[in-house]
C-alpha cells in the first residue's frame, strides 16, 4: 500500500524533492521570521495550545512550507550559503557546472536532443514540455539566432560546427520574453554562476536576515509577572530559612 502511493510520474513537487536540504535548514529562519509575526499580532511567542484552529492551520501548512523553502528562486536567493559554488575556482581546477538563473529556466532534464537535432524539431519539443506557442519560440547559440520553428537544418550545422554536444538549454523567463517578444531557447548558455547571481543571494541573504533583526527587536518581549500565590510562597520560605539560620 505504501509503494502504491508513490507517484510514478512527474509531479508539481517532483523537482522541490531533490533539494528537501534547503526547508530543513531554512526552517530556523523561516520559524524565527514566523515566531516574531505570531508575537506581534498575538503577544505570545507561539500559537496558544487551547487555539485548536491555530495549530490545524500550522500542521496545514507544513507541506506548503517545504514546497516554499525548496522552490527554485528560494534556492537561488540562498545558493552562496547552502551551495557555496563561488569558491570552486579556489578550490578546484575545473569550473562548476551549474547554470545561472539569469540564464533562465533548466530543462536539460526535460528534453531530449543533440547536435543532429533540428532547429524546427527543437523548438517542437520545448512547446510541448513548456506549453508555449512554437511560433512564439527562436533557438539560440551564442547570442546568434539559429531560426525558428520552420528552420530544419540541424543545431551542428546551423553553429558552424561549434555545438559538438547539447550540454544543457534553458528557455527564458516569461517576463524576459514579454519585454523581448519572443521566448529564446539557449543552447549551451552556461558558464556557472556569475556575479549577477551571487549580487542577487546576497542581497537576498541580508535582506532576510536585517528582517528577522528588525521584527525581533520592533516586538516587546512578554513581561513575566510573578502569580500572588507564589511570591507569597518565596517570602515565605525565606522567612523560614532565616528563623533556621537565627
Amino acid at each position: 500500500a505504501f509503494i502504491a502511493m508513490i507517484p510514478h510520474t512527474r509531479q508539481f513537487y517532483t523537482e522541490s524533492g531533490g533539494y528537501t536540504i534547503y526547508p530543513y535548514l531554512l526552517q530556523i529562519f523561516f520559524f524565527a521570521l514566523e515566531r516574531n509575526f505570531i508575537r506581534f499580532l498575538t503577544g505570545r511567542a507561539m500559537v496558544p495550545y487551547s487555539n485548536v484552529f491555530g495549530w490545524v492551520c500550522i500542521i496545514l501548512s507544513v507541506p506548503a512550507v517545504n514546497l516554499l523553502l525548496s522552490h527554485y528562486w528560494c534556492r537561488k536567493m540562498w545558493w552562496i550559503i547552502f551551495e557555496p559554488s563561488w569558491l570552486d575556482p579556489l578550490l578546484f581546477d575545473t569550473p562548476n557546472k551549474t547554470l545561472s538563473a539569469f540564464n533562465g529556466k533548466d530543462m536539460t532534464k526535460d528534453i531530449s536532443c543533440t547536435s543532429q537535432t533540428s532547429v524546427g524539431e527543437l523548438v517542437r519539443i520545448v512547446s510541448d514540455k513548456s506549453g508555449i506557442s512554437s511560433q512564439k519560440l527562436g533557438v539560440y547559440f551564442d547570442d546568434t539566432r539559429l531560426g525558428g520553428e520552420g528552420q530544419m537544418q540541424n543545431l551542428e550545422e546551423l553553429s558552424d560546427f561549434r555545438i559538438t554536444k547539447v550540454l544543457n538549454v534553458s528557455v527564458d523567463w516569461s517576463a524576459v520574453a514579454w519585454f523581448r517578444g519572443e521566448t529564446r531557447i539557449k543552447i549551451n548558455a552556461y558558464g556557472g554562476y556569475g556575479s549577477l547571481d551571487f549580487l542577487f543571494s546576497a542581497f537576498w541573504v541580508v535582506f532576510w536576515l536585517g528582517l528577522i533583526a528588525l521584527t525581533k527587536r520592533s516586538v516587546p518581549l512578554p513581561i513575566h509577572h510573578h502569580s500572588p500565590t507564589v511570591a507569597g510562597h518565596q517570602n515565605a520560605t525565606a522567612v523560614h530559612h532565616h528563623a533556621i539560620l537565627s
